[in-house]
């Protein structure tokens, strides 16, 4: 997919369709506004059955009507499904066309705050695709990021390899195996990620750390403890707090969605913020450089924690700066961070090589890892 060269802000789009000729592509429940507010030409839509209908007086067309136009003079606004994004993007870059503007970045905020930011920060996104180790990891990031800017939520699977599991990426894991050492395990959640450790590394392993601050999380995580042990000779240590650069306490607002906790002191935007919060908690932070000892070596960091990656990082500068270990975090809750995580990690150990995988079918599971 091509980048739009606009943020995608009505201001912005009101702007670009002064004095140009507006059209819509997709026939959707948002057309009979937008063509009651702006100066619609007409509507595009790959459904030839629609050829004949109207929209408030506005024709509906096949797209081949757009070869007759000046690709400079257009303005395309796309009110399609999002799942059509990508073809209709496509399309549009074969006719020439780059005025475009995607409504469901415009509409919905928190697509909107992700969207602009990481079009504001191209040049920084850019940068840290360079540093990455394979031409895969460079694809994968910015076919991320130039969907995450045209509001595309769904039809990932292109990206994912489906033969690597999330936070096992061969490179970084297998320096753990060799070097031995604890892992961290920052976002313990009931316990998924220490089965994935377990069952791919076994007896090599012989310790890990991990961080959940949700009460009936470290309950499911105690069951697990004690049925792991049985059949691992390491030890799980369970650390009840959230990861943080410091300690202290935070406020976590749980959702309906299993799982969905935020904290609004980690997080500049939060896909949660359209839903209300069932409960509100406080929480008590640490830092990993303030819990994990010095003579503890360290082989590898994991981090999946709702947008507090990057304090958590930051609280972990001594630890990663002295053990060098492996490293899967995650980077697709803030918008900053598909940028700023590599800075730091960079800034700590400039010997790190760093690469991308995707790791579902929707926006969500992007990771970055890092190994020496």
């Amino acid at each position: 997919m091509r980048v739009p060269r606009h943020r995608q802000e009505w201001g912005e789009f009101e702007r670009t369709i002064e004095n140009k000729k507006l059209v819509i592509w997709g026939r959707s429940r948002s057309c009979i506004e937008i063509c009651r507010k702006y100066p619609v030409a007409y509507i595009v839509d790959n459904n030839d059955e629609l050829c004949d209908i109207h929209v408030e007086n506005r024709e509906i067309c096949l797209p081949d009507r757009l070869y007759s136009e000046d690709w400079n003079e257009v303005v395309v606004l796309i009110c399609a499904p999002e799942k059509y994004y990508r073809e209709i993007s496509s399309s549009l870059d074969e006719i020439g066309i780059v005025d475009v503007f995607f409504l469901n970045a415009m509409e919905n905020n928190f697509v909107n705050r992700i969207s602009n930011e990481l079009f504001d920060h191209m040049d920084s996104i850019l940068k840290v695709k360079s540093w990455l180790y394979d031409d895969y990891s460079k694809k994968v990031l910015q076919e991320v990021v130039d969907r995450r800017i045209c509001g595309i939520s769904t039809g990932y699977s292109d990206l994912k390899m489906n033969h690597e599991i999330q936070y096992l990426f061969p490179p970084a894991i297998n320096g753990m195996t060799i070097a031995g050492g604890c892992i961290l395990d920052g976002g313990g959640y009931i316990g998924d990620s220490i089965d994935r450790f377990v069952n791919r590394m076994g007896d090599t392993v012989r310790k890990i750390y991990t961080f959940e601050a949700m009460p009936e999380n470290i309950k499911i995580l105690e069951k697990k403890k004690a049925e792991i042990e049985k059949v691992w000779t390491g030890t799980l240590k369970i650390v009840p707090y959230a990861l943080a650069d410091k300690k202290g306490t935070v406020t976590f607002f749980e959702t309906e969605k299993k799982g969905g906790c935020f904290s609004p002191e980690f997080r500049n935007e939060t896909q949660y913020l359209w839903k209300k919060p069932v409960r509100e908690l406080k929480v008590d932070t640490v830092s990993i450089d303030e819990v994990i000892p010095q003579t503890e070596k360290v082989g590898y960091i994991k981090m999946d924690i709702e947008g507090a990656e990057y304090e958590a990082l930051t609280g972990a500068r001594e630890t990663i700066i002295r053990e060098r270990p492996g490293l899967a975090i995650s980077i697709y809750h803030n918008a900053a961070d598909y940028y700023r995580l590599a800075e730091l990690i960079r800034e700590y150990v400039p010997e790190y090589k760093l690469a991308v995988r995707h790791h579902k079918d929707k926006h969500v599971d992007t990771v970055l890892y890092a190994w020496i």
